[in-house]
């Protein structure tokens, strides 16, 4: 299956085949007469923002085709009319949610049907009360929101939104990457571009299907392209932009943890041998679709499980002390087919994970998940929809929490002092973490900042995701003054992969730093390491490595085999794997 409906190609076929045919009748009639063609809805025309009138006997409808487990409540946030055919939904630290309204789904390619709504819940009470209409853009499939900018993927483009006057509308709008897939004029955005998440690591990760891209550009002129399904990322200025894994079907979207690893619930190829596949993803890895799963098994990176039918949609890691005991700490998906969220809990093996699934919310076609920085999980549901518009009565966000267990409150980050902001760092909420790290480097590298960064890393004391924040905020803001703290992090077993990945992702501190780190990283006990010391030494361009790379071809950890070969064929070191 795949989420929102059949394949585009079978459905232009079908349309062509009618086309031709409804043609042919009419020129074999003289007396035929040509009827009007109607016009696609774009929906009922709503104010530029407003009050929220509420349906309730709509909401107790659907949230009575809603569960939770025992303890956790759930409230409809907001529906139809203004909260209707949602494709992604991501709160925003001033307590507001933003959603991706687009009445084409999968199957419609008409232009002025894709909205951002942003919802304010006035009261509290877990219900929104008012609404603006914050940007009009086609085929929204992404958002993920930092301080006061909006970042929206709206296939082809990758944009950054501001509200610089506070009345609820965009104002301003950047273009981080542009033909980042295919535009309404191409096709419609079925097995697109989907979902977008922003990591602590300083990244933007890009879920793709498997129609890809061709000649994608960033800000700074980088241009990328896969014909195929892939993991692509950029930095939120537009910089940097990479294909940062490839071999997946139709993912929907990406969770990414407190160390900035990347996870993904794919899509199957509908009976022909793929099927729900859960993915964790290192940098370089192929995960075998479509040329390698079915007959090179042993040639692509091994998926964590799969789970049979269904059609992975979203993709979030929670932590956050409002969730209890084994719901907090664990990567959540969403299943379009399956009409559910699952957590996952995962155990280290090798470079990669084993992992479980546990049913979390049930509920109606869900599209996506988000966290709030208070202890809410956001859930958009296609609720009484499927592939295509169907009425203005489709859709659902559900505001999902735990209230008999004290959760977080609101940070607001942009009233608070640095020394305020260094602490949160070690937040045991991870949204608490990114909104922190994100204020930091928004006011600038200041000598203390850097100085207390270097402290908290090295404090063994310190929570490893704590820790690890502090690395990735010291890469991002001190540039080159980071990497003698990033070397000495990089000597502690258990920074060592962290402070690698964060030293070769950044090309300033890589072009400083010795090739001697990322030689011996290949050689290091943990799998883990020798995952990210391979990636450094692709990023390094280090071909001179191409022996020492080679001999993890029989490593016996299947991830760091494959990652290896990729490395291998990456730098052309082809002879060193076959000396």
């Amino acid at each position: 299956m795949r989420p929102f409906g059949p394949h585009p190609r079978a459905l232009a076929s079908s349309l062509a085949a009618t086309l031709l045919l409804s043609s042919t009748l009419l020129a074999q009639d003289p007396g035929a007469t040509h009827q009007p063609v109607p016009v696609p809805s774009t929906g009922p025309t709503l104010p530029a923002q407003g009050a929220i009138v509420r349906d309730t006997a709509r909401d107790r409808n659907v949230l009575a085709q809603v569960t939770v487990p025992a303890g956790f409540a759930v409230t409809m946030f907001a529906g139809p009319p203004v909260a209707m055919y949602p494709t992604t939904v991501a709160p925003a630290p001033d307590g507001s949610v933003y959603m991706g309204t687009d009445l084409n789904l999968a199957q419609g390619a008409v232009k002025g049907r894709g909205r951002i709504i942003r919802l304010v819940d006035v009261d509290g009470d877990g219900r929104a009360d008012r609404y603006s209409v914050f940007a009009k853009v086609d085929s929204p499939r992404g958002l993920a929101v930092a301080g006061s900018t909006v970042y929206v993927l709206h296939v082809p483009f990758l944009t950054a939104f501001r509200d610089t006057n506070g009345d609820g509308v965009a104002d301003k709008a950047d273009t981080l990457v542009r033909d980042l897939g295919f535009g309404l004029d191409v096709r419609s955005s079925d097995h697109s571009t989907n979902g977008i998440a922003l990591g602590i690591d300083g990244w933007i990760y890009v879920a793709v299907g498997d129609y890809g891209y061709l000649n994608a550009k960033g800000k700074d002129g980088r241009t990328i392209t896969r014909r195929g399904g892939s993991v692509v990322r950029v930095r939120p200025d537009g910089t940097g932009l990479e294909t940062y894994a490839v071999g997946t079907r139709n993912i929907y979207g990406v969770g990414v943890d407190p160390f900035g690893r990347v996870y993904a619930r794919d899509n199957t190829n509908d009976g022909l041998g793929w099927d729900t596949r859960l993915h964790y993803l290192p940098a370089g890895a192929h995960m075998g679709y479509p040329t390698l799963f079915r007959n090179f098994a042993d040639e692509h990176m091994p998926s964590m499980f799969d789970y049979g039918p269904g059609a992975g949609t979203g993709g979030l890691w929670v932590q956050d002390p409002g969730f209890p005991g084994d719901w907090n700490n664990a990567l959540y998906t969403g299943d379009w087919t399956m009409n559910k969220v699952f957590r996952h809990k995962l155990t280290p093996k090798g470079a990669s994970f084993t992992v479980d699934q546990t049913d979390f919310v049930a509920a109606p076609r869900v599209v996506d998940m988000a966290m709030d920085d208070r202890s809410h999980m956001f859930v958009a549901s296609l609720v009484g929809g499927v592939f295509n518009y169907m009425g203005d009565t489709v859709g659902a966000i559900l505001r999902v929490g735990y209230p008999g267990q004290k959760g977080s409150t609101a940070l607001n980050a942009p009233k608070l002092s640095d020394a305020k902001l260094l602490a949160t760092l070690g937040s045991p909420n991870a949204t608490h973490r990114l909104e922190a790290q994100r204020e930091l480097l928004r006011r600038g590298a200041k000598a203390q900042t850097l100085r207390a960064l270097e402290r908290q890393i090295a404090d063994a004391k310190r929570a490893p995701e704590a820790r690890a924040a502090s690395i990735f905020t010291l890469e991002l803001l001190g540039g080159t003054r980071a990497l003698p703290a990033l070397q000495r992090a990089a000597a502690d077993t258990v920074l060592r992969a962290v402070a690698l990945k964060a030293i070769s992702e950044s090309p300033a501190i890589r072009a400083k730093a010795p090739i001697a780190l990322f030689a011996k990283g290949l050689a290091d006990a943990d799998p883990a390491v020798r995952v990210q010391a391979i990636a450094g030494i692709v990023r390094m361009n280090a071909t001179a490595q191409g022996a020492d790379v080679a001999k993890l071809l029989g490593d016996p950890d299947p991830a760091v085999a494959h990652l290896a070969a990729r490395a291998l064929a990456s730098l052309g070191a082809r002879d060193a794997a076959l000396a």
